[in-house]
């Protein structure tokens, strides 16, 4: 059983404005288009996140990216070479903003895009990533939630969450890999319903506890980055497992193969 709801995928780069992020250069221009910063932004979407949504064994999806205005020239062109690269360009739509509110900008988009159709926003941070076969689980889990009367009207939400993941850790010099589980995080989280309201207006920890949602942590389902340019609070903790080998971790290689090069090739702060 599976769903012909159209799949939306959110994803903010260098975004200057306000978006939910907590580190300095999300509200310093100066420090946020910083040109080594920007080469290591780019460098992670191309490998990471972009990677594996090229890498989707269903394609049937669009990626939105958010974006400012301000961006230097040669980073706004870098930024739609590789995503018309990776996705072509009837699948990606890139909107270049001035500064102001994401979620604003983003209903807009959807609004324009969809109408008032039901769809499924999927938030994707710009240096993370996702299972090859997520588009096609999370087309099976919202055909699931529709059949169980998750969205009784047309005013109806829902939240799909994916528990399980790992952590992709580049720090002193080397990447690691680290299984973590948290019941409700930003990575591959999905709202059901109307587009009358963006997904970055909700607070993920505790949107989908009023709203209603549902967690499937049968499997890992996304990579989540950690380097010195992260925008969000995030650090290896006591509920992160290291994978000593990850070619021998179940499923890794062929779910999460699109990463090999990153984990095998130099650290992140060469590559910037």
């Amino acid at each position: 059983m599976t769903s012909d709801v159209p799949i939306s995928v959110t994803t903010r780069f260098s975004f200057l404005g306000l978006s939910g992020w907590k580190s300095e250069p999300s509200r310093n221009p100066y420090l946020l288009f910083e040109e080594k910063r920007l080469a290591g932004r780019l460098y992670l979407f191309e490998t990471v996140a972009l990677a594996s949504l090229a890498a989707q064994t269903d394609p049937d999806f669009h990626l939105h990216i958010l974006t400012s205005d301000q961006m230097p020239d040669w980073a706004l062109e870098r930024l739609h070479e590789i995503s018309v690269a990776a996705l072509g360009p009837h699948r990606v739509t890139i909107d270049a903003k001035p500064p102001g509110r994401a979620r604003k900008f983003h209903r807009i988009y959807l609004q324009q895009a969809y109408g008032d159709q039901r769809i499924a926003q999927m938030v994707l941070d710009d240096d993370d990533g996702l299972s090859n076969d997520f588009m096609a689980i999370l087309r099976e889990k919202i055909a699931v939630a529709l059949d169980e009367g998750k969205l009784p009207d047309p005013g109806s939400r829902h939240f799909l969450s994916f528990p399980k993941g790992y952590g992709l850790v580049h720090s002193h010099g080397q990447t690691e890999i680290y299984r973590h589980t948290y019941e409700l995080i930003n990575l591959g989280l999905t709202m059901l319903g109307q587009p009358g309201k963006s997904i970055h207006s909700i607070v993920h920890q505790s949107g989908p506890v009023d709203i209603g949602y549902t967690a499937h942590a049968d499997m890992p389902m996304f990579l989540r980055s950690v380097h010195h340019l992260n925008d969000s609070r995030v650090a290896v903790t006591h509920r992160w497992v290291k994978v000593d080998d990850w070619r021998a971790e179940p499923g890794f290689e062929e779910r999460f193969g699109y990463v090999a090069p990153v984990i095998e090739g130099p650290p992140l702060h060469a590559q910037v």
